[in-house]
C-alpha cells in the first residue's frame, strides 16, 4: 500500500489562552479534509504492522463494533485531541482500542460505553466518586473534572474496574463538543488523601490513557491542598505523565489565597466544587441515576 502523505492544507489556529494553549479553528473544508487523510492513515499503520499486530485492536473494533462506535463522529475526537494532526491522530486510535481492549478484558470492549454496557460490573467503582464533573466550563470550553483520590478503597473494587469507571467519565466529559475542542481541566483535591492510598498500580493505568490513548487534551492538572508526601509521590506519578503533561501540573496550597490564585486561571467558585469553596454540590449517585435513566 502507498505511504499516507502529508496534507499540504494548513490548520488555522487561534490566539493563545489563558494556559498559552492555541486551538484550531475549524471549518466543514477542514473535518472532511482531515479525516479523509486520517482514514489513509489508519490504512497505512494496519498495513504496515499486520506482522506485528501492533493495531489489531483497531482491527478488532472494526469488525466487533457496531458501526456508530467507529464512525467519523469517533475518529473527530481524536482529530480534535491531536490538532487536526491526522498521523497522530491514527496513531492514538490505535493505542486507544489496544488499551480499551486491555482495560476492559472481554467482549465489553467493543459494547458501548454505558452503565448497562461496558459499564455493567463496575457499579461500586463509579459510585466511590473518586473521579467526578462538575459539569461546569470555564470561559474557554474546557470542561471541568474533579478528582478525589481520599475515596479510594482498594478492597471493594479492583484495578481495571476503576480504570473503566475513569474512562467512563471521560466520555461523559466529551459528549460536549467545546469538551472536544478545548480540552478539559483536572482539578484534584488532596486534602484528605492518605499515603497508603497511593496506588501505583492504578496510576499505571490512568496515566497512559491520558497521555496516550483517550482522545482528550489536558490543559492542565491543578493539585490543591497536595498532602505532604505528595513531592515523594510524584516523582512517581511524573514518570506515568511523561515530561509534556508534568509540565501542565501546578501546585495550589491550602489557605485564603487558593481561591484566588484559582479564579485568576479561569476557576471560579461557580465552576468548583464545595470542597474547594466553590458552589457545586456534588452528588455521583444523583449523575449516575440520570445517566443511566437517559440510557447512557
Amino acid at each position: 500500500m502507498t505511504p499516507a502523505t502529508e496534507s499540504t492544507m494548513e490548520t488555522p489556529f487561534g490566539e493563545p489562552d489563558v494556559y498559552g494553549q492555541r486551538h484550531p479553528i475549524e471549518s466543514l473544508e477542514l473535518i472532511e479534509t482531515r479525516l479523509k487523510e486520517l482514514e489513509k492513515e489508519l490504512e497505512s499503520l494496519v498495513a504496515a504492522s499486520k506482522e506485528t499486530a501492533k493495531t489489531n485492536g483497531w482491527v478488532q473494533a472494526k469488525e466487533r463494533c457496531a458501526p456508530e462506535l467507529i464512525d467519523n463522529d469517533f475518529k473527530l475526537l481524536f482529530l480534535r485531541a491531536r490538532k487536526f494532526h491526522p498521523k497522530s491522530a491514527a496513531k492514538r486510535i490505535v493505542d486507544y482500542w489496544n488499551h480499551r481492549i486491555d482495560i476492559f478484558e472481554d467482549e465489553r470492549a467493543f459494547l458501548p460505553l454505558t452503565l448497562v454496557g461496558a459499564l455493567r460490573e463496575d457499579k461500586v467503582a463509579l459510585e466511590i466518586g473518586m473521579a467526578q464533573l462538575t459539569n461546569t466550563q470555564d470561559a474557554t470550553g474546557r470542561t471541568i473534572f474533579f478528582f478525589d483520590p481520599s475515596k479510594q478503597d482498594k478492597s471493594l473494587y479492583s484495578r481495571k474496574s476503576m480504570g473503566r469507571a475513569f474512562w467512563y467519565v471521560i466520555h461523559a466529559a466529551l459528549e460536549l463538543e467545546s469538551a472536544q475542542q478545548k480540552g478539559v481541566v483536572f482539578v484534584t483535591y488532596g486534602k484528605n488523601t492518605q499515603l497508603s492510598q497511593f496506588d501505583r498500580s492504578l496510576i499505571g493505568i490512568i496515566a497512559p490513557s491520558i497521555r496516550g490513548s483517550l482522545p482528550i487534551r489536558l490543559a492542565a492538572m491543578h493539585v490543591c491542598y497536595p498532602p505532604l508526601f505528595f513531592n515523594i509521590i510524584f516523582s512517581v506519578i511524573s514518570i506515568f505523565l511523561g515530561d509534556k503533561l508534568r509540565k501542565r501540573v501546578r501546585m495550589h496550597g491550602g489557605g485564603t489565597k487558593l481561591p484566588s490564585k484559582l479564579a485568576e486561571l479561569g476557576l471560579t467558585a461557580d465552576l468548583l466544587p464545595t470542597e474547594l469553596d466553590g458552589d457545586i454540590m456534588l452528588d455521583v449517585n444523583k449523575w449516575l441515576e440520570k445517566r443511566r435513566t437517559a440510557g447512557k
